[in-house]
C-alpha cells in the first residue's frame, strides 16, 4: 500500500498533474482518487491512497452495502415532550424535565410524529402495522441522560417496503458514456425513536460538553436490506429518499444541520459468491461526498485485507475527514447487550384501516387518500412514450421542481408535443438565461440577461403560451438560437407582441429554400475537402462545427439578412458529404443505397418527433437518387471515351515503333571531308597591334568596375505585415494554432510579436506581426500556407501592410 498526500505538492498545478497521472495509471471505478477527479478538485489535506492491484480487486470482489438512515421529523415539539426543536437556539435552552431525565416525569407521545411515520410508510409501499409498541434500548453515554433510548425494535410502525430509484449522480453530467439505470432496494422497517443530545469535545479545556437541545427530537430510522453494490447506488438511494421525504413534507433533509444522517454497513465477498462477508458499520455520514469517500475507502481496505489473507473484524467505524480514512470506535465481535425491554410508560399505537374502531383511532385509508404526488409517480409519468425522455433527463427534472413545472407547462402549450424538444428548450435556453453558469446540455454559451434573477422569476413573468410558441419556432427551424435568446429578452422587458409578430417585423426568419442550402453546402465541401472527408468518415463534432461555420460565412453575401438553419445544414452536409465520400471509397451500383442509408441515418438521429416536422427530406433523397443515376450514366460515357483514347494511344505507339525500325534499316550517308583551310596569316583583318591593346585595357577596366559594383550590398524591398488568423470556434487551442503558424518557414520571412484579440461570442483571433522581403515572399502564398492548418485556422486576413 502506497500513500501520497497533498502536503507534498508544491502547488495546485503539480497536484492536478499528479491526479491526472494517477487516473491514467489506475483506472479506478470505485475509489477515492476517481471521486476527487470526477469532482474536479482535491479537498484540503486529502490523502490519495491506492493499491497497484486495486483494479484487480474490483474485478475479483463484489462490494455489499446496506444503509441505515436517520431523519428528523418536521415537528414544532419533541417526540415525548413539549420542548421546541429549533435548531438555532442557545445550548441547553430547549430541554424539559423529561429531556434531562428528572425523576417522576413521564413521556407523552406526539401524534403528529405518528402521522408522519404512517405517511412515510405509505410512500415507501410498506405494510403499516395495526399495532406497534415502543422499547427501551439501554446504553450509557453522556448525551443520553435517561440511560436508555426509546425506540421500536420489536414491533415497528412499518415494515417490508421498497424504494425504486435512478442510479445516477451529478458528476456524470458531462460523461455521456455512463447510462443511468433503475434500481430497487428493499426496506426492512421504519421505526420511531428519540434522538440523543450532542457531545462536543473542547480540546483547550480537555472536556466533553453536552448540549441537550437535540435530546428527544423525533426520528424516523430507515433500515434497508444490503441490496446495494456500489457507492453510486448508495448515494442515489439517499437522494431518492430525500426527494420522497421532501415531497410529503416529513423532513427538511438538511444534512448540514444533522436533520438526515446515514450509517453505512459495508462488506465484500468474492464475485459470484452468495454468502455475505463480515460487515463493518460506518457511523454518522452527513454528506454525499463523505458517504462516497468513506464507503470507497472501506471497500478498498477490506479488499486489501482479504488479499493479504487477514481477517476482517466486525467493528463500528468513524470517518476522519482530515486523514480521509476510517478509525475504530468500538468492537462488535463481543455482542453488546442493550437489554431491550418494553416501554412501560407508553401504550401501544393502535391504527384503523377503514375507519372502524372509533374516532380515537388513526385511519390509514384517510391518510392514503390525502397523499401528494410522489416522485415515483412523476417518474413513471415521464417514462411514458409521449415524452420520449431518457433516465438522465428524467433525473434532472425530478431534482429540479421548478424546471419540472415549466416542462409540463411548455409541453401542454406546444403544438409539437415532443418531450425531448421541450426539455432541450427548457435546459438549453431558459436555464442559461436565469442562472450564472451555462448548463452542459447547451451548445452555445449565451450570456445571462440578469445574473441575479432567480428561477421564481420565470414563474412570475413568462407565459406558457409564449414559451410553447417559441419552442415550436425553434425546433421547426424557423428561427435561430440567437433569435430565441433575443425574443426571451424582449419578452422579459414587457414585450406584448407574439414571437411570430416580432420575427416578422425584424426579418429574423431562417432560410427555408432547400436548393439554396444545398448550393451553399456544395461550395463548402469543395472549399475544404479534407475537413469534409474527415467528418463524413468519422462524424466527429469539431469538423461538423467547422463545416457549419464555413457555410454561415459562405451564405452571408447572398442571404439578405436571413440566416442558415443549423439542423438543415447538418442534414444536408451529412447527405452530400456521405455521397462524395462514397465516390472516393466505393464503386458500383450500390451508391444509391449508401446515399439513402446516410440520409436515413441522419434523420433518425434527431428522434421520432423530429422526423415528423422535417421538411424536404423526401425531396433530398429523390434528388440524390436522380443525381446518382446521372453520375452512373456519366461514368459509362467516360468509360467508353477512355477505351477509345486507349485504342488511339495503342495505335500511335505501334506507328512510332514501325518508324524506328524503318530508320534503323536505312543506310546513313558518309560524312563529307572538311575543306582545307586557307592560309591567310598575312592578312590583317582586325587592325594593328596598338588597337588590340587598347581594347584589352578597356575591357579589363570594365570588368574591374563590374566586380567592384557587385560587391556593394543592394537595397532590399521589405514590408511589415500584420495578419489576423481566425479560429473556427472558442474551443480551438490558440497556443497550438500560434505554434503551427510560426512553423511556416520561408526565405525572406521573419515572425514577430503576437497577441490574442477578442472577436465575438467569446472567440478570440490571433494577431501576429511578420516582416517579409517583397521579391521572395508574397502575402497570398503565406496566407495559403497558414490556411493549410484546417483543424485550427478558418481564415487569414491582412490587418495592416507597411513598406519598409
Amino acid at each position: 500500500m502506497q500513500t501520497y498526500t497533498e502536503s507534498s505538492c508544491r502547488n495546485s498545478r503539480l497536484c492536478h498533474v499528479i491526479m491526472i497521472m494517477l487516473r491514467k495509471l489506475f483506472k479506478f471505478s470505485n475509489c477515492v482518487i476517481n471521486t476527487s477527479l470526477q469532482n474536479g478538485f482535491l479537498p484540503a489535506s486529502q490523502t490519495l491512497w491506492f493499491s497497484c492491484k486495486a483494479e484487480k480487486y474490483l474485478e475479483k470482489y463484489e462490494p455489499i452495502i446496506g444503509l441505515e438512515v436517520h431523519a428528523q421529523i418536521l415537528s414544532d415539539s419533541k417526540l415525548f415532550s413539549s420542548a421546541s426543536t429549533n435548531f438555532t437556539s442557545r445550548p441547553n435552552s430547549q430541554a424539559t424535565y423529561f429531556d434531562v431525565s428528572l425523576p417522576g416525569t413521564l413521556p407523552v407521545l406526539n401524534q403528529k410524529c405518528v402521522l408522519a411515520a404512517i405517511k412515510t410508510g405509505l410512500a415507501l409501499d410498506c405494510k403499516i402495522s395495526n399495532k406497534s409498541t415502543f422499547d427501551r434500548k439501554h446504553y450509557f453515554y453522556g448525551d443520553m441522560p435517561n440511560g436508555y433510548q426509546i425506540t421500536q425494535q420489536r414491533n415497528p410502525i412499518a415494515r417490508d417496503g421498497y424504494i425504486d430509484f435512478i442510479v445516477y449522480d451529478d458528476f456524470y453530467e458531462n460523461d455521456r458514456s455512463f447510462d443511468p439505470y433503475l434500481k430497487r432496494c428493499r426496506l426492512k422497517q421504519i421505526q420511531l425513536e428519540q434522538d440523543s443530545g450532542k457531545s462536543l469535545v473542547d480540546e483547550e479545556m480537555n472536556a466533553n460538553l453536552i448540549d441537550l437541545n437535540r435530546a428527544g427530537v423525533p426520528l424516523l430510522e430507515f433500515v434497508f436490506e444490503p441490496d446495494l453494490r456500489s457507492t453510486l447506488e448508495a448515494i442515489s438511494l439517499v437522494r431518492e429518499l430525500i426527494a420522497i421525504l421532501k415531497s410529503i413534507e416529513v423532513c427538511s433533509c438538511r444534512m448540514e444541520e444533522g436533520a438526515l444522517r446515514v450509517d453505512a454497513n459495508v462488506s465484500v465477498r468474492l464475485a459470484g459468491n452468495q454468502e455475505l462477508g463480515t460487515r463493518t458499520e460506518i457511523k454518522n455520514l452527513n454528506s454525499f461526498r463523505i458517504i462516497r469517500e468513506a464507503s470507497e475507502y472501506e471497500i478498498q481496505r477490506q479488499c486489501s485485507l482479504l488479499e493479504r489473507g487477514e481477517k476482517i473484524i466486525n467493528e463500528t467505524l468513524g470517518y476522519d475527514i482530515r486523514t480521509k480514512s476510517t478509525f475504530v470506535m468500538r468492537d462488535k465481535e463481543i455482542v453488546q447487550d442493550y437489554r431491550f425491554m418494553p416501554e412501560p410508560n407508553l401504550p401501544a399505537i393502535v391504527l384503523s384501516i377503514d375507519g372502524e374502531g372509533g374516532k380515537e383511532l388513526i385511519n390509514i385509508n384517510a391518510i392514503q387518500n390525502e397523499m401528494p404526488r410522489l416522485p415515483k409517480d412523476i417518474r413513471q409519468c415521464l417514462l411514458d412514450k409521449q415524452f420520449g425522455l431518457s433516465l438522465r433527463e428524467i433525473y434532472f427534472l425530478l431534482h429540479n421542481p421548478t424546471f419540472l413545472y415549466l416542462f409540463h407547462q411548455i409541453f401542454e402549450s406546444s403544438q409539437r408535443k415532443c418531450g425531448l424538444d421541450c426539455f432541450e428548450f427548457l435546459v438549453g435556453y431558459l436555464k442559461p438565461i436565469f442562472q450564472d453558469k451555462i448548463d452542459p446540455f447547451t451548445l452555445n454559451k449565451i450570456e445571462p440577461i440578469n445574473s441575479k434573477a432567480s428561477l421564481e422569476t420565470i414563474l412570475e413573468f413568462v407565459c406558457q403560451e409564449y414559451l410553447g410558441q417559441l419552442c415550436d419556432m425553434i425546433f421547426d427551424d424557423k428561427i435561430s438560437e440567437t433569435t430565441a435568446h433575443d425574443l426571451l429578452k424582449l419578452y422579459l422587458q414587457n414585450e406584448q407582441r407574439s414571437p411570430h409578430e416580432i420575427v416578422e417585423k425584424y426579418n429574423w426568419w431562417l432560410i427555408q429554400d432547400i436548393d439554396q442550402i444545398e448550393q451553399v453546402c456544395r461550395q463548402v465541401i469543395q472549399q475544404v475537402p479534407k475537413i469534409a472527408k474527415k467528418y463524413a468518415k468519422n462524424g466527429v463534432r469539431k469538423p461538423k462545427s467547422m463545416l457549419i461555420q464555413k457555410a454561415f460565412y459562405q451564405n452571408q453575401p447572398t442571404s439578405k439578412g436571413k440566416k442558415m438553419p443549423t439542423k438543415a445544414l447538418h442534414n444536408e452536409l451529412q447527405s452530400l458529404q456521405t455521397f462524395q465520400f462514397w465516390q472516393v471509397e466505393n464503386t458500383g451500383s450500390s451508391s444509391s443505397k449508401n446515399v439513402k442509408s446516410s440520409s436515413d441515418g441522419s434523420s433518425s438521429k434527431t428522434g421520432e418527433c423530429r422526423s415528423q416536422s422535417g421538411r424536404g427530406s423526401d425531396d433530398r433523397i429523390q434528388k440524390l437518387e436522380k443525381r446518382v443515376s446521372e453520375m452512373e450514366s456519366t461514368i459509362l460515357k467516360l468509360t467508353a471515351t477512355l477505351s477509345q483514347l486507349m485504342a488511339t494511344c495503342d495505335g500511335q505507339q505501334q506507328q512510332q515503333q514501325q518508324q524506328k525500325s524503318v530508320n534503323k534499316q536505312a543506310p546513313t550517308p558518309p560524312k563529307a571531308k572538311p575543306a582545307p583551310a586557307d592560309d591567310d596569316d598575312d592578312v590583317d583583318l582586325f587592325g594593328s597591334d596598338d588597337d588590340e591593346a587598347a581594347n584589352e585595357l578597356r575591357q579589363k577596366r570594365l570588368d574591374e568596375y563590374a566586380a567592384k559594383k557587385a560587391k556593394k550590398p543592394a537595397a532590399v524591398a521589405k514590408s511589415s505585415v500584420v495578419l489576423d488568423i481566425k479560429p473556427w470556434d472558442d474551443e480551438t487551442d490558440m497556443k497550438e494554432m500560434e505554434r503551427l503558424a510560426r512553423t511556416v518557414e520561408m526565405d525572406g520571412l521573419v515572425w514577430g510579436a503576437s497577441k490574442l484579440v477578442p472577436l465575438a461570442f467569446g472567440i478570440k483571433k490571433l494577431q501576429i506581426v511578420c516582416v517579409i522581403e517583397d521579391e521572395k515572399v508574397s502575402v497570398e502564398e503565406l496566407s495559403e500556407k497558414l490556411v493549410e492548418f484546417e483543424d485550427y485556422v478558418q481564415s487569414v486576413d491582412v490587418a495592416a501592410f507597411n513598406k519598409i
